[in-house]
């Protein structure tokens, strides 16, 4: 994967994502978690792409199947906390995005604060599954 450069990706947060869910914006979430795949819960409907297999060619199918196809407009790539994984991994998404489409489009961003942050906020338990091993106390 190449460095950032002049291209870094922005984030949403925690409540900006919760407010496009309740808004039935067109985002879809990709769940970039590795071997901590599941870990304090799901977002619903999130496609899992773990961070370290990701090709261009892996992202390229990806994009058929959400933004090329007008399923998505946008992108939102969470990790557990929402730094290095999540962040390249937009980075390296909305790449090739911009590559394929042929514009400067950022259709692709983050989740500040990762699933861990998500998890904690008020108002999103109705979007979360397989969170048996977590307890909220919200």
């Amino acid at each position: 994967m190449e460095k950032m450069g002049e291209f870094a990706p922005t984030g949403i947060s925690a409540e900006g994502l919760l407010d496009h869910f309740k808004k039935n914006k067109k985002i879809g979430v990709v769940d970039v978690r590795d071997t901590d795949y599941g870990e304090f819960g799901v977002i619903k409907g999130a496609i899992h792409f773990p961070y370290f297999s990701i090709t261009d060619a892996s992202i390229a199918d990806l994009l058929k199947n959400t933004l090329l196809n007008h399923k998505y407009d946008k992108l939102v790539c969470y990790c557990k906390f929402g730094r290095a994984r999540s962040v390249n991994a937009a980075h390296e998404i909305s790449k090739v995005a911009r590559e394929l489409n042929k514009d400067d489009k950022d259709p692709v961003t983050f989740l500040k604060g990762g699933i861990t942050t998500f998890v904690m906020t008020p108002g999103t338990k109705e979007y979360l599954e397989h969170t048996d091993s977590y307890t909220f106390d919200i």
